[in-house]
């Protein structure tokens, strides 16, 4: 009788391990889905879940939104001249660059594509946006990777979009306008910020 209580309870607690070791592996799982394995930072598709419900929520509360889209400036010159690994660990030292800048735990900041990046401040005025992406472009001015005696580096652009949502508005034209900025920066030379307003949004 006693033997089969302790198998009993043996088993109980077998089980009981199981489900916390599996629950842990599908947090993980789940981590690494939402993860850019280069990077460390949210991925895109992270991103657009996230900024779908940000906007959802900033429209209710009638609150700011704000988006800064980054782009290394001349960076296919990196990956040409001093090769992809290089490349890669210039974009592993730019995320660290920006995850050091937004730090609050409500920040969103992602990896969207190549070498640009995106950020999603809530409760953040375009003033304010500014200033912090002014912050990331001197961080990466002074950053340089050395490589056989040389040191590597380059500037960033970028471009700003601040609103309330509202919902007769189409949600992806914040991510628009701060492109547009974005482009604005970049043929007004590079190394700028630049802020998209629009009254109509």
């Amino acid at each position: 009788m006693v033997l089969i209580a302790y198998r009993g309870n043996k088993e109980y607690w077998n089980a009981l391990e199981n489900e916390y070791l599996l629950e842990i592996k599908s947090q993980e799982m789940e981590r690494l889905s939402n993860t850019d394995v280069l990077t460390g930072l949210y991925n895109r598709r992270y991103f657009d879940e996230a900024f779908d419900r940000e906007w959802k929520r900033s429209g209710r509360n009638n609150s700011l939104l704000s988006v800064i889209l980054f782009d290394i400036d001349h960076f296919k010159i990196i990956n040409d001249t001093f090769g992809y690994q290089v490349g890669d660990e210039y974009l592993k030292k730019t995320a660290a660059a920006l995850t050091s800048v937004f730090k609050r735990d409500y920040d969103i900041v992602a990896r969207y594509g190549g070498e640009e990046f995106i950020v999603l401040l809530h409760g953040i005025n375009a003033d304010d946006a500014s200033q912090l992406a002014e912050k990331v472009k001197q961080k990466i001015e002074s950053m340089t990777i050395d490589h056989r005696e040389k040191k590597v580096g380059t500037t960033i652009s970028a471009g700003i979009m601040c609103c309330v949502p509202n919902f007769n508005t189409i949600s992806d034209s914040i991510i628009s306008c701060a492109d547009q900025a974005l482009y604005i920066a970049k043929q007004g030379g590079r190394n700028r910020v630049a802020v998209y307003i629009r009254n109509d949004t």
